[in-house]
């Protein structure tokens, strides 16, 4: 039969077989820790966005709140010069 035998190339071949599935396992093992790794930093890059996100939306509730004081004030600028405007011509005219 050989140098093996039938026995000793059924033998064989579990062997390579079950390497061949250790290779196969350690390789998937290794990607589902490189998964794991890429979620991870997903997570962490969401958290902080959302972190970003809340600081940004404060920021604009505080510009926007600003925003509506000036123009406020603009617009009470804006009356004071007209009345004032409105005297002087008055008083041209006296």
């Amino acid at each position: 039969m050989g140098f093996f035998g039938t026995t000793g190339i059924n033998i064989l071949m579990v062997l390579i077989r079950t390497i061949t599935r250790k290779i196969a396992m350690n390789e998937t093992t290794s990607k589902i820790n490189r998964l794991e790794q890429q979620v991870n930093e997903l997570l962490e890059l969401c958290k902080r966005l959302g972190q970003e996100a809340s600081g940004l939306r404060a920021q604009l509730q505080h510009l926007s709140g600003e925003r509506a004081t000036l123009l406020e004030q603009k617009e009470q600028a804006r009356s004071q010069v007209e009345a004032m405007i409105t005297r002087l011509r008055s008083m041209e005219s006296a």
